[in-house]
């Protein structure tokens, strides 16, 4: 027990004599992945010895900074002060922040910078199926044409718009005896029970 507590008072103070002096979290920042040999134990032993104390991380990503330089992530090696933003979700650079394009606001798996075309609908992302709500669900950039309300009745294509070129056309609208379907119900005048010869009401038997 003595031994160890002898070694450890000694390591200690080995760590107290060249601690964290590679050099501060910037200047590692330049050297990550620039150092080889010599060079790069100069930075890592110190904080070996603090994690072996259990006081602290070594250089276990392997960046060329320690997490007593301020890599808010030692374990990641994309992840150090002054590092490029990716899109990972993550404090690259280590500033405390994320970009926003970076946050899944509608938590369907994809950011923005991932190709999420509207981030506050999470039924919209690459890949999605398309769906009949006129927006691009798959984020090609391209809406469905029968997603397009083309008369702006209020009714789309998929939805039953029978004809999307003429607003006084979609499902539930009034039957007129005119030979035209304006309740999209796929039947014509004699051959619909809601056109009576001069009841324009749709009111059956009145």
């Amino acid at each position: 027990m003595r031994n160890r507590l002898l070694v450890l008072g000694i390591m200690f103070v080995a760590v107290l004599g060249f601690g964290c002096d590679g050099g501060d979290a910037e200047e590692g920042a330049d050297h990550e992945h620039g150092m080889e040999g010599d060079e790069r134990d100069h930075y890592s032993k110190p904080d070996e010895v603090y994690a072996f104390l259990g006081i602290g991380e070594g250089d276990r990503a392997g960046d060329g900074v320690l997490a007593c330089q301020g890599d808010c992530d030692p374990q990641n090696p994309d992840t150090w002060p002054g590092a490029p933003e990716i899109c990972d979700g993550l404090d690259n650079d280590c500033d405390g922040a994320t970009l926003d394009e970076e946050t899944d606001e509608d938590l369907d798996g994809f950011s923005p910078c991932a190709g999420d075309c509207d981030d506050t609908n999470g039924v919209s992302f690459p890949g999605a199926e398309e769906i009949c709500d006129g927006e691009d669900n798959d984020c090609d950039g391209l809406v469905a044409l029968d997603e397009i309300d083309g008369d702006t009745d209020g009714w789309l294509a998929c939805d039953g718009d029978c004809d999307d070129d003429d607003d006084q056309i979609f499902p539930g609208q009034i039957e007129n005896c005119d030979g035209i379907d304006e309740d999209c119900d796929g039947l014509i005048d004699g051959a619909d029970p809601d056109c009576f010869e001069g009841d324009d009401d749709d009111s059956a038997g009145s």
